[in-house]
């Protein structure tokens, strides 16, 4: 199984130059990217076996010196599992809604503003303190403006 940083890097090599392509060479490397994203997804169920096999080693640490009259160290072991928790749950909402704010800005740029309006409510809910995401969104919200000014100045 190849390394995860050389299907990024080919995910990556399919991916420049793409919005120039031909409509048939986006199908052909639409299907090679599909083929790395398999491979990937293969390597995933292995790392998630990995991660949860350290949380529960731990867990069972901050048992044992807890279980041992070392309170305190147990303790410390626990607030640093729940801090990781939790940076990973905020990492993952601010993540969520940053490619929600991308899928707001593009159905806003297509013309889909029922559709970017969703997107970006969506967004905001999962939001945190993703000042990327804050950006996209006030220029999806641009897009929109300028889309309906446009109509409006269309129907004029």
């Amino acid at each position: 199984m190849p390394h995860p940083n050389k299907i990024l890097l080919e995910a990556f090599r399919l991916l420049d130059g793409f919005e120039s392509a031909t409509r048939q060479q986006k199908q052909r490397r639409i299907v090679q990217l599909n083929r790395l994203l398999r491979r990937a997804k293969a390597l995933q169920k292995d790392a998630n076996l990995a991660l949860r096999t350290i949380d529960q080693i731990r867990k069972e640490r901050a048992y044992m010196l807890i279980s041992a009259g070392r309170l305190s160290e147990g303790i410390a072991e626990i607030e640093s599992i729940v801090r990781d928790y939790e940076g990973t749950v905020a990492s993952i909402h601010d993540e969520a809604a940053f490619q929600l704010a991308e899928a707001a800005l593009s159905c806003f740029n297509k013309g889909q503003t029922v559709r970017g309006f969703e997107f970006a409510r969506s967004a905001l809910a999962h939001a945190g303190n993703a000042r990327a995401l804050s950006q996209t969104l006030v220029s999806a919200l641009q897009a929109a403006q300028d889309k309906r000014a446009g109509k409006r100045k269309a129907k004029r």
